[in-house]
């Protein structure tokens, strides 16, 4: 993210903070009047950019809203985390929650997620897909029901 601001030759400082934690910042040199700054958040949320020219706070307040990244699937997590016996004709349900690279819990219900039960000794393929159908925004529930018994791998 980049911000362009006015600055003068005093020493300029610039903060930025989530909740409490300050977010490393590089300044660039001054270029017609402005300063760059620019910085990389990892955690979704709510920052404030804090700006002091020769040790004086400027006037304002800026903030910005950061989202999370897309999903990835190497952060995401699933619950419960092993089914180890489950009755046949019964609907067995797996809550996903989709997270960005930075382990950030995505903000909506756009990713699809789909689940594969395979049946050894038992002849059949179970599937279920779910699309923003979680409790909670970035969850999904998606769910299968073993037709006999048997081993499943999901």
């Amino acid at each position: 993210i980049q911000t362009n601001l006015l600055t003068t030759p005093a020493a300029t400082v610039v903060s930025i903070a989530k909740s409490g934690t300050t977010v490393a910042a590089t300044v660039s040199s001054p270029n017609n009047g402005l300063l760059t700054v620019t910085y990389t958040p990892s955690l979704a949320g709510l920052y404030t950019l804090g700006i002091t020219i020769g040790g004086n706070a400027i006037r304002g307040s800026y903030q910005v809203t950061v989202d999370p990244g897309p999903t990835a699937p190497s952060q995401s997590t699933a619950s419960p985390t092993t089914l180890t016996s489950v009755v046949a004709g019964t609907r067995q349900t797996v809550v996903v929650t989709a997270r960005d690279i930075a382990g950030n819990q995505r903000n909506n219900r756009l990713d699809v997620v789909s689940l594969s039960a395979y049946g050894t000794g038992v002849n059949a393929l179970l599937s279920s897909v779910a699309v923003g159908n979680g409790s909670a925004v970035g969850t999904y529930d998606v769910s299968f029901t073993p037709t006999a018994s048997g081993t499943y791998t999901v």
